[in-house]
């Protein structure tokens, strides 16, 4: 694995972030991971963050981590209103932009309000990704209608020892999503996840390999899946 770290530009300002790259030959699928909440100690070295960063990369997909504005090395205030979607959208276009990835296959990733972060972006704007991958999303987010409707390939994940976000909560309410759709519960896991982060990096691995899968036809008329 390759590993940069970088800025990008945001709103006249530039936020922090760290690609990492599978080995071997671009253009790769590409995948944004937010992180969780600000104002609670969340950042890019999540281990959450790290553990789906290093499944995507086992892969063969380009994961990008970045901080929002405010964090680590990251300039601004994480105040505004809507700015945290902002940030994953100046992610995505960074990602798309490089050599290494392909900016048709891009896809969010997200754990707890970073999860909240990729659902809303992928309501709002649909078109800018391929597929969504939410971890332990905030209860009221999956109540969200807007949300629920999303029509993109989703992955939904939950601990079964969650005490922030219910297992009873999130099995209630997951069903209310639109399809596709693959929902998984970690037995055992809590809101933290911690050990769990290898099984998590796994299961964001296959998800996103399967729906930003390149399907080339050759004059053959075989189809060869990258």
């Amino acid at each position: 694995m390759v590993t940069e770290r970088l800025t990008f530009p945001v709103s006249g300002a530039s936020l922090e972030g760290a690609l990492h790259l599978p080995e071997g030959v671009g253009p790769f699928p590409g995948v944004v991971i937010c992180h969780p909440h600000p104002h609670f100690g969340g950042s890019m070295d999540n281990n959450v963050v790290i553990g789906l960063c290093d499944g995507l990369v086992r892969s063969g997909i380009a994961a990008l981590r970045f901080n929002y504005r405010g964090i680590g090395l990251s300039e601004g205030s994480t105040n505004a209103d809507g700015q945290d979607i902002q940030d994953a959208v100046s992610a995505l276009r960074y990602l798309g932009e490089r050599s290494e990835v392909d900016v048709n296959r891009l896809g969010i990733a997200g754990y707890s309000f970073g999860g909240r972060v990729a659902l809303r972006l992928a309501a709002s704007q649909p078109s800018a990704i391929c597929a969504v991958a939410s971890v332990a999303c905030p209860t009221k987010d999956l109540e969200d209608l807007a949300v629920q409707g999303i029509t993109l390939p989703k992955l939904l994940i939950n601990g079964s020892r969650d005490r922030i976000v219910s297992v009873e909560e999130f099995q209630r309410l997951v069903p209310q999503f639109q399809e596709p759709k693959e929902i998984t519960v970690i037995e055992g896991a809590d809101h933290f996840f911690l050990a769990r982060e290898e099984a998590l990096g796994d299961l964001a691995g296959q998800f996103f390999t399967q729906w930003l899968a390149l399907r080339v036809e050759s004059e053959e008329g075989v189809v060869v899946r990258k």
